[in-house]
């Protein structure tokens, strides 16, 4: 079997991983049926690039290229602030001066973010922008969900470390 018929074959794999791992919510903004094509189509793109020896390092590969696929798909989607801050504005909602405290929040919490290891911006990401539940990043990590659910705690104690803000726990 050459490898586009093994990619093939594991298209059913992909379609119920991805079922199990992306949120409701997630899944009626980009349909599982979308991520699988475009997954096939991307890994049949690169698969000179990939040296086959297994059906399991083949399948952590396609769900690789269709994590990718769906950050992507969030990024893309993703309302800009500006828009949400003027549509907020207009709307009578908050005051221009809310807004500019909000944006220089949302500056330095990015500041932040961005000097946290890699591992605790993954996490983070995975769970706030793309609404995934421990379960599903541990799908797509090589850690169980229980640390990944660690992973994420550090993550947030290292973030409060950087923000100086106490954690609702320790008060």
């Amino acid at each position: 079997m050459d490898i586009r018929e093994q990619i093939g074959a594991e298209l059913d794999y992909l379609h119920n991983a991805l079922n199990q791992s992306m949120s409701v919510s997630l899944r009626s903004r980009i349909p599982v049926e979308d991520v699988v094509h475009e997954t096939y189509v991307r890994a049949v793109e690169a698969m000179d690039n990939f040296e086959y020896r297994d059906a399991t390092r083949l399948r952590a590969w396609l769900l690789a290229i269709a994590r990718n696929h769906i950050r992507s798909c969030i990024r893309r989607k993703a309302p800009q602030f500006g828009d949400i801050a003027r549509d907020l504005v207009e709307s009578g909602l908050l005051r221009p001066s809310e807004i500019m405290s909000k944006d220089e929040q949302i500056k330095r919490l990015e500041s932040a973010i961005a000097k946290l290891p890699a591992r605790h911006q993954d996490i983070l990401r995975s769970r706030y922008r793309e609404g995934m539940t421990f379960e599903a990043v541990a799908e797509l990590r090589p850690e169980s969900a229980a640390a990944v659910r660690g992973l994420h705690r550090n993550a947030l104690d290292a973030l409060r470390k950087l923000l100086n803000v106490k954690s609702v726990a320790s008060e």
